[in-house]
């Protein structure tokens, strides 16, 4: 799906499926898109998504052991 217009995102551990899969399953009931990150960093190209989409909510799936404070303040890797 292509989310130009979304207003909403979600982020997820990638090394941790789980969070990811469940939160599948929510962005998409939601026509939000999910991103992956790394537990403690964002990736730049995550970065730069959210800011083509012009997100204004970032939804973090996980406990801080999956997504750190650091990556939920969107800290480049």
């Amino acid at each position: 799906a292509v989310h130009g217009t979304a207003t909403d995102a979600y982020i997820a551990n990638g090394l941790n499926y789980p969070d990811a899969l469940a939160g599948g399953v929510v962005a998409g009931l939601n026509d939000a898109p999910l991103l992956i990150t790394f537990p403690q960093c964002v990736p730049n190209v995550v970065v730069n998504e959210l800011l083509d989409l012009s997100i204004h909510r970032l939804r973090v799936l996980g406990g801080p052991n999956s997504v750190s404070s650091a990556a939920q303040n969107l800290t480049l890797c």
